[in-house]
């Protein structure tokens, strides 16, 4: 799945519980290439800065969808954007979750 498909599970989620959604005011600011093949470490690396929220602060409660969890990587970047922006609580949900094998 892509960002948008992400954004696309987040609007069914939050149609069927009636949660209000905000898409727009957090963005990927850059598309980096697949982590598949990095260590832990290079991931963390290579996705840190890459999440900003527009000026507007984020209070309370957010909740971020990712589609795979593997090394929790890039929800943690995502998270530390959200909290800068002054987020209290970040929730993360998860489609799958990938295992070594």
């Amino acid at each position: 799945m892509t960002f948008q498909s992400n954004r696309t599970a987040g609007s069914v989620l939050c149609r069927t519980f009636r949660i209000p959604i905000n898409t727009s005011q957090f963005k990927r600011l850059c598309f980096t290439e697949t982590q598949t093949h990095f260590s832990r470490s290079q991931r963390l690396r290579n996705i840190r800065g890459i999440f900003a929220c527009s000026n507007s602060p984020f209070p309370g409660r957010f909740l971020l969808i990712d589609d795979v969890i593997t090394t929790i990587a890039t929800a943690i970047a995502a998270a530390h954007a959200l909290k800068k922006a002054g987020t209290q609580k970040v929730d993360i949900l998860t489609l799958a979750r990938a295992l070594p094998f």
